[in-house]
């Protein structure tokens, strides 16, 4: 028998997993210059998994926190983005180490750090 709290964990899974997919796709369209409906179609769908997971779940950041080590920078720079509220000193790392090197997150990252000061 499911019980409401296995209930729970699947779908906070399955919105972690729908985030992480949707960050990975913004990130890529926005390096590759793809059209603004593509980007704003990725935004969308992890904006929502994020409403809902906070809204389902009150450890939502903690289910979050594997994203900040996931192998796609753009789902560490998303991830980062909508967890510093919560983990300062460690999304601020994370921004911190995509803005020290070269790659396809170097430029957004040191933007962020840039734009807004609790990122520095």
């Amino acid at each position: 028998m499911t019980t409401p709290r296995d209930k729970i964990a699947q779908r906070t899974a399955e919105l972690i997993e729908t985030y992480r997919q949707a960050a990975g796709r913004h990130g890529r369209a926005s390096d590759k210059g793809l059209s603004a409906r593509v980007i704003n179609r990725a935004y969308y769908q992890l904006d929502r998994a994020l409403r809902e997971l906070r809204e389902l779940n009150p450890d939502w950041h903690q289910a979050m926190m594997p994203l900040l080590d996931d192998e796609d920078c753009h789902v560490r720079l998303w991830a980062a983005v909508d967890l510093h509220e919560v983990e300062p000193e460690r999304t601020r790392a994370v921004v911190d180490e995509l803005a020290a090197k070269p790659g396809e997150c170097h430029f957004r990252a040191m933007m962020l750090k840039k734009w807004d000061s609790k990122w520095a």
